[in-house]
């Protein structure tokens, strides 16, 4: 189409093998972004854990997000990461972070530590519609090893290391992302060995109830040694992202 307007002004067409093209031709596109999906490097490997499923990383974990738009083509994602509700407070998250697709039908971020949460993306495409997805599976990214104090009562000994009376220690373990299924789980390792008087051994692999100190990181229990014997207390602890305390 050519015209010229009352003032005489002539519409600048664009020359094609078709013929002349308006410059005000246009797309419509009604359409949402489709193919919305989320994945993470390393690979997501589930745990089911107090009715979610985790995915544990040290830092840092690179999640991918994409979508496709088949008209308009994308034009921008919007990603966030946010923190579950009720964990510890070391955890970080962002929102609605902005990135243009600059062509390219996804792009990637890093989570670094230390955060338990989920993602979450929109995606806009160049006519302004969007479309939005979350994952429901729990991401951890953690790089803090778990630390341990152990307190015993009854300091009364004799000749350095002998007593009358039982003796009870309080484990307090350290760990954001400590789970009572980590004992079940062969992560979280207690050993007793006791040795009878007459040469018996008893060695145990325990399992106490741990308790969660409210407002922090820390969960305690306790182990009794209440029988005559000479006794050994072991504690080893390896969290679900790896990370190791070595021994007590």
């Amino acid at each position: 189409v050519n015209g010229k307007d009352f003032a005489d002004n002539a519409n600048d067409g664009v020359a094609t093998a078709e013929g002349t093209v308006a410059p005000w031709a246009f797309t419509v596109d009604k359409s949402s972004p489709v193919g919305l999906k989320i994945s993470y490097e390393p690979k997501f490997v589930g745990t089911l854990l107090e009715s979610l499923t985790f995915g544990f990383y040290q830092a840092p974990v690179t999640v991918k997000i994409e979508a496709t738009d088949d008209i308009s083509g994308i034009d921008y994602f919007t990603y966030s990461y946010i923190v579950q509700d009720g964990v510890s407070t070391i955890n970080v998250g962002k929102e609605k972070v902005k990135v243009d697709a600059n062509g390219a039908n996804f792009i990637t971020f890093d989570i670094p530590a230390q955060f338990r949460g989920f993602v979450s993306f929109e995606v806009t495409n160049k006519a302004g519609v969007s479309a939005s997805t979350a994952d429901t599976n729990a991401v951890v990214v953690d790089s803090i090893a778990p630390g341990i104090d152990v307190i015993y009562g009854n300091y009364d000994a004799l000749n350095d290391k002998y007593y009358k009376a039982d003796r009870t220690a309080t484990i307090t373990i350290n760990e954001a992302n400590f789970f009572a299924k980590d004992i079940e789980d062969g992560l979280l390792v207690i050993t007793r060995k006791a040795v009878a008087n007459d040469g018996t051994v008893k060695e145990e692999i325990l399992a106490p109830q741990f308790t969660k100190i409210e407002g922090t990181d820390k969960y305690v229990a306790t182990v009794d040694f209440d029988q005559n014997a000479d006794y050994t207390f072991d504690i080893k602890y390896t969290d679900r992202a790896g990370n190791v305390y070595d021994a007590y």
